[in-house]
């Protein structure tokens, strides 16, 4: 007799056994990690008659990692108790067991170490939709139990991509609207049992499995081949690893490419993702068992224990993403409604989709996070709006910090002041900037058209004007009305086919950072990123000063840091009786100086030379006072002559 069957592992974002971990954020900004990942099933013989046994017993697990461009697995190794013959091949690692008697007990395991990779996809150029497709991916395309396509679901995916013919662009639409609108749960019924397409565009809930589940219905709706991923994962919620599911995507030219709508990493993974299986369905089996018999039987099979660890961790990657946050108003009064503007430039010939969080605001009024497309080289702008509050003492100035930080781990900071004595800013105007900010970002990409702009000066003084020259191109064959603008300044102008046309702005330097400005027509936009290098008047101070009181006649070790507000270079410091010279000083410095304590008696006056970033060069005094005690008379007569006589 033969008898088949099999185990469904659900992905069930943490359902199953995982190692501890200490707690980290994330790892996104990690270059690679090595994974420890074990396996291991039971499997106990129960039959009828007491003298049968099994003939043939057999275990295909599918669950397990393979080599591919983001994971390297550096050593596999299986076991079986009792022994049993072991196969591996792209599918499976198989167990197959003869003769076996009743009562016996089976285990299996595997244990590897995979190194997993930080990887963004290079696509660097706009894959046209729709394109044809080669046969072998139409499977991808296609409705399975779980991955169901109903009229719904193509509707939904319709009008989300409505006149989109980029390929990137059309993903990350589907997979951003998904984010937003399907609500993570874990305490549904979607964490016992994994739920259809259509139920949870219905339900509008569900957990990663379902999440990836409409994500990929929508884009096969389309009919862009796209599978699901299972495998483990770190979560920062509990601080483990657990099982959890993502989608490939499949992009002519370029192969299949990662997007984790619930981590909202779309081409890319953090190395934290160790992939364990892909397939056309949420559903299909992990692991199957076959076996042949002379009796009746009852196989007592064990639930698949899964674990995951970190051995080690890799260097930290070099940011692409700059960020810039900026207020639109630095000072207002209490109650005023005002658009904080956020900059993000990628700065690689690479699509990108990072994730923008705001962790300090006043009065946020939205959600603190947002999902953004950056085109190749592409900077752009969007905003949140911030209620000041209304509560303020007279005569008070509050300053508030702001800061945004990218998925890669780039910051940036600001700050926005409030008082009385400032003027409001309005709900109605700041609206008004929100509205236009979000109807240019809804805007494709103006293509036949060379945009480029810069500052007048390197480096600018707080206050300092400013004047921005930017270069607009046109190589369209027809002429071309286009609106210019940087912050709240705007031109229209006429691009002549095939020339180029000049445009000026004035501005008031105020803090570091890049500036967008765009150039778009009805229904396009091209942008162009703008640095802006302002620096402060250098103001140093000493801190620290060690020890505070030192016995007359000893050799003291003075010890100081020197801080700075702006970095300054080139520093000499005259001491009297030596000179130090220190090339750079960004924040602060520790010193050392070794000296007599006769020297300490009226201090240790230090003349500061230095210059700032754009050369200009400051002179400077500070004393380092500490107490010297038991001081001889004859010796306090001789200090108190020479310092009559100088």
């Amino acid at each position: 007799m033969k008898i088949y069957g099999l185990i469904v592992l659900f992905i069930l974002c943490g359902s199953l056994l995982v190692a501890a971990q200490d707690k980290k954020e994330n790892f996104n900004d990690i270059q690679n990690l090595l994974l420890k990942f074990h396996i291991d099933g039971e499997i106990n013989i129960v039959l009828t008659e007491p003298l049968g046994h099994v003939e043939e017993m057999k275990v295909d697990l599918s669950f397990f990692p393979r080599e591919n461009e983001y994971q390297d697995v550096e050593n596999i190794k299986y076991d079986a108790t009792p022994q049993a013959e072991i196969t591996q091949n792209e599918k499976y690692i198989t167990y197959l067991w003869e003769d076996l008697e009743n009562g016996k007990k089976l285990t299996y395991s595997a244990d590897a170490s995979i190194r997993t990779k930080n990887t963004i996809a290079q696509i660097t150029k706009k894959i046209s939709f729709p394109f044809s497709l080669d046969p072998s991916y139409l499977k991808y395309t296609k409705a399975s139990p779980f991955i169901d396509i109903t009229p719904e679901i193509e509707q939904q995916a319709l009008s989300i991509v409505e006149g989109e013919t980029d390929m990137y662009a059309i993903v990350f639409k589907l997979a951003d609207w998904t984010k937003t609108n399907i609500r993570y749960d874990l305490s549904t019924l979607t964490a016992d049992a994994v739920q259809k397409s259509s139920w949870v565009l219905e339900n509008k809930e569900g957990v990663c499995d379902e999440i990836t589940n409409l994500f990929i219905s929508m884009l096969r709706s389309l009919g862009i081949p796209a599978k699901f991923v299972s495998g483990m994962v770190y979560s920062n919620v509990d601080y483990t690893w657990g099982p959890h599911g993502w989608a490939e995507v499949y992009f002519p030219g370029v192969g299949w490419v990662p997007f984790d709508v619930t981590f909202g990493q779309y081409g890319w993974l953090d190395p934290s993702h160790l992939k364990l299986k892909d397939d056309a369905d949420s559903g299909s089996p992990s692991t199957e068992y076959s076996w042949k018999t002379t009796a009746s039987d009852d196989m007592d099979i064990r639930e698949t224990h899964l674990e995951t660890s970190l051995s080690d961790e890799g260097n930290t990657i070099k940011p692409f993403i700059n960020v810039e946050i900026v207020p639109y108003k630095k000072a207002v009064a209490p109650g005023s409604v005002v658009p904080m503007l956020v900059t993000l430039e990628n700065t690689q010939n690479i699509y990108a989709a990072p994730t923008i969080t705001i962790t300090k605001a006043p009065g946020l009024e939205e959600a603190n996070t947002k999902q953004v497309l950056l085109y190749p080289r592409e900077s752009k702008t969007i905003a949140w709006l911030l209620k000041i509050p209304e509560d303020s003492a007279p005569n008070f100035i509050y300053t508030s910090t702001l800061e945004a930080i990218t998925t890669f781990g780039t910051t940036a900071t600001n700050e926005i002041k409030y008082a009385e004595e400032y003027p409001p800013f309005r709900k109605e105007d700041a609206y008004e900037i929100l509205n236009s900010l979000m109807e240019r970002a809804e805007k494709t990409q103006l293509e036949g058209i060379a945009f480029s702009c810069k500052p007048d000066k390197q480096i600018y003084y707080k206050d300092d004007a400013v004047q921005v020259k930017c270069q607009v191109g046109s190589l369209h064959e027809e002429p071309l009305n286009v609106k210019t603008c940087l912050l709240t300044e705007c031109h229209d102008i006429t691009l002549l086919p095939r020339t180029q046309k000049e445009v000026v702005f004035s501005l008031k330097a105020e803090t570091s950072g890049r500036f967008t400005a765009t150039v778009e027509s009805a229904k396009q936009v091209a942008y162009a990123s703008i640095p802006l290098n302002v620096i402060k008047t250098p103001q140093i101070t000493l801190a620290h000063i060690k020890p505070e009181t030192v016995e007359y006649g000893e050799e003291v070790h003075v010890s100081f840091v020197i801080e700075t507000d702006t970095p300054i270079y080139n520093v000499n410091m005259d001491l009297g009786f030596s000179n130090v010279n220190i090339k750079e000083i960004e924040e602060s410095k520790e010193m050392t100086i070794v000296t007599s304590s006769k020297n300490l008696i009226n201090g240790i006056d230090i003349d500061f030379v230095y210059s700032d970033a754009a050369q200009k060069v400051y002179n400077d005094k500070k004393t380092i006072k500490i107490e010297v005690k038991n001081i001889p008379w004859y010796a306090k007569m001789i200090f108190w002559m020479a310092r009559f006589f100088q």
